[in-house]
């Protein structure tokens, strides 16, 4: 696994990008980003899909939350949460680094993969699927 760096999601209720309900950075291997391209009733391409894996790690070693559920909970919350104008899932922005992309939410799979000794969950990986907004 490559350098773990924070990407920040921002989440809006309307077409146009302008009434913000909320904003979270979590955690996203830069190394792992893939692009989907699908055909579609075999003429169309639609190449406006791609992924990131994201993790939430609530040990204490490098970047970490304070509780793991509830991070994901606000995640979830952020991601996929009906609201406003837009009725489908919020409109999204990613920012990482040098790159801003609209986009929305369409896949959400959730791994938990570390608990403590009571259940709780001290990691997770988050594997998201988004379409391109244009």
């Amino acid at each position: 696994m490559g350098k773990l760096e924070r990407i920040k999601i921002s989440s809006f209720s309307d077409n146009n990008f302008k009434v913000k309900i909320s904003e979270k950075s979590v955690i996203v291997n830069p190394e792992f980003e893939s692009k989907k391209i699908s055909l579609k009733n075999n003429q169309e391409v639609n190449d406006n899909e791609f992924s990131l894996t994201l993790f939430f790690d609530g040990t204490g070693k490098g970047f970490d939350c304070n509780d793991v559920k509830n991070e994901i909970d606000d995640f979830t919350n952020i991601m996929y949460s009906y609201s406003g104008e837009v009725q489908s899932a919020n409109n999204l922005v990613l920012s990482f680094e040098r790159f801003t992309i609209k986009c929305r939410l369409i896949y959400l799979k959730i791994d938990y993969i570390l608990f403590t000794s009571g259940g709780d969950p001290l990691r997770a990986v988050v594997k998201c699927e988004f379409e391109k907004l244009i």
